[in-house]
């Protein structure tokens, strides 16, 4: 058993083409097939961003990527199908990524804040507990289904333009809470 961690980077330092090819090149296979899949250079680097900060909370959390599976799920969520009790979600928004590992079910999610008028809270909270629960966040949005009340939020502030939430079974803290500020700083 291990701690939950959630991850924050900026996946800004990834314009550099040598970085961006130096981090590609220590991706597992199924990363590689999803960054080269985007449409556009800067989902590359965020689907590359992601891919990074996965593997380091994969680490972390004490498991060798290359000796996992990775898979999806019908409803599109991924998981590693030879690790039933290793939990993890990703979410991207501009030029932030974030990716939580857990030993039980959970979810995040960063949106860029366009507009102060619009509740980026209720997105944020329905859209990580979509993510933690497997439930399809229309559902959530209309209605259709209620968030169970086990489940509790976490909406860390960084004061960098963005808004964060976590769902997770367990009460969180911020020493659970990773924010890299330079991305190459994780493989020197």
């Amino acid at each position: 058993m291990f701690g939950t961690r959630i991850y924050i980077a900026s996946v800004e330092g990834l314009k550099d083409e040598v970085l961006f090819k130096k981090f590609y090149e220590k991706m597992p296979g199924y990363r590689r097939k999803k960054i080269d899949s985007c449409a556009d250079e800067k989902e590359r680097r965020l689907s590359l961003g992601a891919g990074i900060l996965l593997s380091l909370a994969v680490l972390n959390a004490g498991y060798s990527e290359s000796e996992l599976e990775y898979g999806y799920r019908e409803s599109g969520m991924p998981f590693f199908k030879n690790e039933p009790n290793l939990f993890f979600s990703l979410s991207k928004s501009e030029e932030k990524v974030m990716c939580a590992v857990s030993s039980d079910p959970i979810g995040v999610d960063v949106e860029f804040v366009r507009d102060s008028g619009k509740d980026y809270d209720s997105w944020i909270k329905a859209e990580s507990y979509a993510k933690a629960t497997d439930t399809g966040l229309s559902d959530i949005l209309e209605g259709k289904t209620s968030m169970n009340s086990e489940f509790r939020f976490f909406f860390p502030d960084f004061c960098d333009g963005y808004k964060y939430a976590v769902c997770s079974e367990e009460f969180l803290n911020d020493e659970q809470f990773f924010y890299i500020r330079d991305i190459n700083e994780i493989y020197k």
